[in-house]
């Protein structure tokens, strides 16, 4: 009796030996003495996995607003030369037509180009100036969609001071420059339109210069 309640003893205390548990533990995943450090692994884990996620997102940000800066500086480029050729076409056509301070070839003699000169230059000057507008708004609307800093954050108050002043050049020149070609759309006396158009086409020339020369200076300051 004795050695069989022995044996039985033996059987029950061999079942529970840890080796035993800790196999049937082991096909778990897990061991026993292993249980406090896994509860500590497992959500360092998982926020080393937000971790890398929350990185990678960073990541894909920072390219998408480097992606979006490159574009926005061709665009400038782009309209910085647009600008320019307005700007050149707009005193090829004020020598030709005159301004306050000298009567044009048109009126003299020998003007630019001839009688193209007298007749369309005008219109091709109009022409660019549609095209440049157009692109200095294609431009800024894009430039809105660059991410934190802004382009006036990250190149300082010369850049927003100057961007104001083009800002402004580009909403009144159109408007400059109806006026001096056509001075009986505000009422004008028909005497005095020759030289009212000629005054507004001086501030219309002037107005165009600082324009170009904000924008163009924001161009440099974004490289």
């Amino acid at each position: 009796m004795l050695p069989a309640l022995g044996l039985a003893v033996g059987v029950l205390c061999g079942a529970l030996e840890p080796s035993g548990g800790a196999a049937l533990l082991a096909r778990e995943g897990f061991v026993v003495g292993d249980a406090p450090r896994r509860l500590l692994l497992v959500p360092a884990a998982e926020g080393g996995s937000m971790e890398a996620h929350g990185s990678l997102l960073a990541d894909e940000r920072l390219e998408s607003s480097q992606d979006a800066r490159r574009l926005h500086r061709t665009l400038s480029l782009v309209t910085t030369g647009s600008l320019l050729v307005t700007g050149v076409l707009g005193t090829l056509t004020a020598i030709n037509e005159g301004t306050a301070f000298k009567s044009g070839r048109c009126e003299t003699g020998g003007p630019l180009f001839g009688d193209y000169g007298c007749d369309s230059l005008h219109i091709v000057h109009g022409a660019s100036a549609i095209l440049s507008t157009t692109l200095y708004t294609a431009t800024a609307v894009q430039g809105l969609s660059i991410g934190s800093p802004s382009l006036a954050q990250e190149h300082g108050p010369l850049y927003r001071i100057l961007s104001y002043v083009h800002l402004v050049g580009i909403v009144v020149q159109p408007l400059l420059g109806l006026i001096s070609a056509y001075p009986e759309v505000i009422g004008i006396d028909p005497e005095a339109r020759e030289h009212f158009g000629d005054v507004m086409r001086t501030v219309h020339i002037g107005v165009g210069y600082v324009t170009i020369a904000a924008y163009a200076t924001t161009t440099v300051l974004e490289f």
